[in-house]
């Protein structure tokens, strides 16, 4: 029973996909203006042209760096802070603030800003950074708070040392809320890094060939570039779903 209802899931899925796919060759056939929506066949040979050159894994790969330097170097953050503030209300009432402007600032504005103060290759991680860490912040500050508090005063009582409460206590109970947090984050972060790319044009990355799509007025090609984005990004979180169970 459980097998066929997750075989009707995913058929459901693909058929949301042709449905879509139908729609937007329905709508390139109205407006019949390849310049402003491609059809389908034309999106399909820039696509298969693009996967073709070498110079396109280069892109990728450059796009992929920044992504999982702005992962790591988060993660490395919001360890330390979302657990300080899970265990105690001061230090997340104090950190409230900071975490009300990194979610209320604008995008545009942090970009721009760092356009000025960074170069190209250094401000997609920058910009996309200030985006993940609070997404990444809460989800294991909210994780630590659900944690069993007897579970937590008894590691202490015990003098268990940080490393071991961390691996054996903290990480387990808060697996779920990792989960999310990650798969939220990685979505995030090709998003805002392409979009970062574009405007700083960096020598290599996705944003840097959808710039230069765009320059070109090559219209299916910008479009096989956001299948590309959409593919990486579902790959990478798939891959984290898979990592947290």
């Amino acid at each position: 029973m459980m097998l066929f209802t997750i075989k009707q899931n995913k058929i459901y899925k693909i058929s949301g996909v042709f449905f879509c796919l139908a729609l937007w060759e329905l709508f390139a056939q109205i407006v019949k203006a390849p310049f402003i929506v491609p059809p389908l066949k034309e999106i399909l040979k820039a696509f298969f042209i693009i996967i073709k050159t070498q110079e396109t894994y280069l892109f990728i790969l450059s796009s992929l760096i920044r992504i999982f330097i702005t992962l790591f170097l988060d993660s490395f953050i919001t360890f330390v802070l979302g657990i300080a503030a899970g265990l105690n209300k001061k230090i997340e009432e104090f950190l409230s603030a900071p975490e009300n402007i990194l979610k209320s600032s604008p995008t545009i504005s942090v970009l721009l800003l760092s356009l000025i103060w960074f170069k190209s290759d250094m401000t997609p991680v920058f910009v996309t950074s200030l985006i993940v860490l609070p997404i990444l912040y809460r989800n294991i500050a909210d994780g630590v708070k659900n944690i069993d508090k007897n579970l937590i005063e008894m590691s202490y009582d015990f003098n268990v040392p940080f490393s071991k409460r961390l691996k054996f206590l903290y990480l387990p109970c808060i697996k779920p809320f990792l989960r999310n947090g990650y798969v939220l984050s990685t979505g995030f972060a090709v998003k805002v890094v392409i979009m970062a790319e574009v405007l700083s044009q960096p020598k290599y990355g996705i944003g840097s060939a959808f710039q230069t799509a765009k320059v070109q007025i090559e219209t299916a090609a910008i479009f096989a570039w956001t299948v590309i984005a959409i593919l990486l990004a579902a790959i990478m979180q798939k891959a984290v779903k898979k990592i947290f169970g």
